[in-house]
């Protein structure tokens, strides 16, 4: 072998040995014999050699096979061999700078494939993702979609998801709008064809805008763990899915139309008025006609407490990650900004008169009706501009997200059934059993585990918010086979 190699490591198969199971072996500037008979598959069959490099490998310096007899080299062979980074295989679009910050590595519109009738798969994604973690899910997901035999041209799309602490939910949600608004664009200019845009998390924020508010043409959208309200994808207002966990306890006894999150109904029959858009009901509704939801009910970060008592140190035994989703809800306008993951607006904050008691009492509240509701919140209506008749798009983006409490579970933590039938709902806790298959009824799908799964400390046999990259593929490459097949992605 030539010195151009010794950057190279060999896997070792041995006979009957997984693939999984193999070790690496270093290969030094001299060569490393290999002795054909402990390489040969079952059976005799021909064996496998797989090659790892520490930097870029072409053609003209790739591994030179040696065949010695008596240690006279009579045959040698220049592998038709090339590595290069993952990264350099798929697209790498970068909206970091349409909201205002810096970015270290520039867009790249590397086609996989080429060809003009290929589609196009675009990745966006969660929250509190660096550019450098972004890339990290880029290469995870462009190596597992390509061993499922998606045959697409893919694009990691990077988004500024990370603004302040790990606990500022709400401000980077609020972003996420301000991107949909900038990339929605950029992507329809950039990408010609037929698109399919997967998401993860709060990524599924920015594509539903992108598809709701600003046009974005996809054939399908692929749905994962979404961060988003599920009463956001409902047509309308559907009051049998909110869950009296995310109602604040010190808003209990109050009239339903004196919260913040409902306060936009007194304005619904105005159509002049945009307070009556102040609302997370029906906010996506278009996205439905496109969307397949994979969900996980075993999700911790998206996971509701067993009440509504949520302390602003609520989660800390998880590192802040368990019901996280929740605490962001149940904390808006009740101060704690940024660190702790509370804002200041609106939200289930109780105005109070200048000796600290409620400036409307319960008995009060009930004896009003929805017209002195309008003019005489129970909620401290910040900022001036929740009050406006006339609300720009990315204001009310940034009331809802900051500061109007979801009712209603996340779309990434329940089924969308009915919005979206049961064949666009997958619910990756659950492993199907033959009588799922034969049930009609809205039980939603679930996501076959062949290999059992890995077990981890505390969560047992869930499936958590992270696991599509976090979890080998070896475990779950049923759910990129399924994603594959949804997105009619070969």
């Amino acid at each position: 072998m030539t010195q151009s190699i010794g950057d190279f490591q060999r896997f070792g198969f041995r006979k009957g040995r997984l693939v999984a199971a193999a070790t690496l072996r270093p290969i030094s500037v001299d060569g490393a014999e290999i002795v054909p008979g402990d390489y040969l598959g079952n059976g005799n069959a021909p064996g496998i050699l797989a090659f790892e490099a520490a930097n870029p490998v072409y053609e003209y310096n790739s591994p030179m096979l040696l065949v010695l007899v008596d240690g006279i080299a009579m045959y040698s062979f220049r592998l038709p061999l090339s590595i290069s980074p993952v990264k350099e295989m798929y697209g790498w679009i970068n909206g970091r700078h349409l909201s205002g910050e810096g970015e270290a590595r520039a867009t790249a519109l590397n086609r996989t494939w080429g060809g003009e009738d290929v589609k196009s798969l675009l990745f966006l994604h969660g929250a509190n993702v660096s550019e450098a973690a972004a890339e990290k899910w880029g290469d995870a997901l462009f190596k597992r979609l390509w061993l499922s035999g998606a045959h697409v041209d893919f694009y990691n799309v990077d988004w500024r998801s990370d603004i302040g602490s790990p606990a500022n939910y709400q401000q980077n949600a609020s972003n996420a709008f301000v991107v949909a608004s900038r990339l929605f664009s950029v992507i329809t200019n950039a990408i010609p064809g037929e698109k399919v845009v997967m998401a993860h998390s709060l990524g599924n924020m920015v594509v539903s805008s992108m598809i709701q508010d600003h046009g974005l043409q996809v054939s399908k959208y692929l749905m994962c763990d979404s961060a988003v309200p599920s009463e956001a994808y409902y047509a309308a207002d559907d009051e049998s899915i909110r869950v009296p966990q995310l109602v604040h306890p010190e808003w209990e006894e109050y009239p339903t139309n004196s919260w913040a999150s409902n306060w936009h109904k007194l304005f619904a029959g105005d159509p002049s008025d945009d307070r009556r858009k102040l609302g997370w009901p029906a906010r996506f509704a278009s996205v439905s006609d496109v969307a397949v939801n994979f969900y996980s009910t075993g999700d911790e970060v998206l996971e509701l407490s067993d009440d509504n008592d949520i302390y602003v140190w609520t989660g800390a035994t998880s590192g802040f990650v368990q019901y996280s989703w929740h605490h962001q809800e149940l904390w808006k306008g009740r101060g704690a900004a940024d660190v702790l993951g509370g804002t200041t607006w609106s939200g289930w904050n109780i105005e109070e008169d200048m000796f600290g008691v409620n400036k409307i009492s319960v008995s009060e509240a009930l004896r009003m009706s929805p017209e002195d509701f309008k003019t005489n919140t129970m909620f401290y209506c910040y900022p001036t501009s929740m009050n406006s008749t006339n609300i720009d798009l990315l204001v009310r983006a940034a009331h809802l997200t900051q500061g109007i409490p979801a009712l209603a579970r996340p779309a990434g933590g329940a089924s969308l059934f009915p919005v979206l039938n049961r064949n666009s709902n997958y619910n990756l806790d659950h492993v199907p059993t033959p009588e799922d298959e034969e049930d009609g009824s809205a039980t939603p799908f679930g996501v076959v585990r062949p290999n059992g799964w890995p077990t981890r400390f505390r969560w047992n046999d869930r499936w958590l918010h992270s696991d599509i990259k976090d979890v080998s593929y070896f475990y779950i490459f049923k759910f990129y086979e399924k994603v594959v097949e949804k997105g009619n992605l070969r």
